[in-house]
């Protein structure tokens, strides 16, 4: 990871933290910023035809492998006690679980990717950032925030 990723994820870590113990406008609003300009990671669940699957399984290292059906990745959404789900997104993929970080394949993608993905879907209750640690929920109203703050943002820059 460069250093320019990891300073980024350091300072989402820190907004959190800080805005979980004060529950102030100031840093929620910067946290938004923040969260609207970084890249997270998203574990993935990746399903293939059964016919690709075994060319995998028998190709050798260094074989090039043609797949002839669609391949499709799926977040692994989380589920908090009240069985809401939730798109997951974490700052640094080294900071999970190992033996949940070894169970997916990972994409990096950028936040406004996962608000844009979790709002399409209406079973989604928001966007998770950092689920197993000190983490940060955003919800239905705030994506929708930040999903019209991110038109706004376009439609100025087609001013200029």
């Amino acid at each position: 990871m460069d250093e320019k990723a990891r300073s980024a994820a350091d300072l989402v870590c820190r907004l959190i933290k800080d805005f979980n113990t004060e529950r102030d406008t100031d840093t929620l609003r910067l946290l938004i910023a923040v969260l609207m300009s970084v890249q997270v990671s998203v574990p993935m669940t990746v399903s293939m035809e059964n016919a690709d699957v075994e060319k995998f399984l028998h190709a050798k290292a260094g074989d090039t492998v043609t797949t002839g059906g669609a391949i499709r990745m799926k977040p692994d959404m989380l589920k908090n006690g009240a069985g809401e789900l939730f798109f997951p997104a974490f700052t640094l993929k080294e900071e999970t679980p190992e033996d949940y970080r070894n169970a997916f394949s990972w994409i990096t993608m950028d936040f406004m990717n996962c608000v844009h993905n979790a709002y399409r879907n209406e079973n989604c209750a928001g966007v998770v950032v950092n689920g197993f640690s000190e983490s940060f929920v955003v919800n239905r109203p705030l994506m929708k925030f930040m999903l019209e703050l991110e038109e706004q943002k376009d439609k100025a820059s087609e001013l200029h």
